[in-house]
């Protein structure tokens, strides 16, 4: 449970978050500005097979002094930040929602509030785009689909096959791409190899910054 930063070839350690982080680490999102970076943990063993539980959301300083800036979370997985820098927003995948906090000048985070409520869908990582909706990828229901605030989803893209994170890129900003394999267990994964990038092409180009 630790943030590394790739430094001249070499993975170098920024914070130790063993003491903030009850689980495993998971996504996180760096502040343009400050270089602050918003990092989830899972909460419970996964893998083991135990009931989730609520988890912290931990901040951690260019410095790597790292605090926790927000409780309770049910499963924080992929996170972004708005294009003016001023609110976060992050999966609670467990909680089958979106969540938003409002970014404060000392890297707390305020004004926690439902962003969009996706039940029965379980989101993973997600993505801005330009008109202020969030692209987010659903490993359970195998596929990716456009969420407007207040609203949930308004849009739904099938996959065959689990997806657990996605991007907007290539020249104009309109391909999503996403992240697709057949298991997310480590043990698994490593023998079968399936893991893929996979890309879409979309209307509306990206924006801001993701996981």
């Amino acid at each position: 449970m630790k943030l590394l930063r790739l430094e001249n070839g070499r993975l170098v350690e920024v914070a130790n978050l063993t003491r903030l982080a009850a689980s495993d680490c998971n996504d996180m999102v760096v502040h343009p500005d400050t270089g602050r970076a918003y990092i989830g943990s899972y909460g419970f063993d996964v893998e083991a097979g135990e009931e989730p539980a609520p988890a912290p959301l931990a901040c951690v300083e260019p410095d790597g002094d790292a605090w926790v800036v927000a409780e309770g979370l049910h499963f924080p997985n992929g996170s972004a930040i708005t294009p003016d820098g001023t609110t976060l927003i992050v999966t609670e995948s467990s909680g089958k929602r979106l969540s938003a906090y409002s970014i404060q000048p000392d890297g707390s985070l305020a004004h926690p509030r439902v962003w969009a409520d996706l039940t029965p869908n379980i989101p993973a990582g997600i993505c801005l785009d330009a008109s202020g909706a969030v692209w987010v990828a659903d490993p359970v229901n195998q596929g990716v689909m456009r969420v407007l605030e207040g609203a949930g989803a308004v849009d739904w893209i099938g996959s065959p096959r689990p997806v657990y994170a996605c991007e907007l890129g290539g020249e104009e900003g309109r391909t999503l791409y996403l992240c697709t394999a057949e298991s997310s267990n480590a043990a698994k994964t490593v023998e079968s190899r399936t893991g893929r990038i996979e890309a879409i092409e979309v209307d509306v180009p990206r924006a801001g910054l993701t996981d």
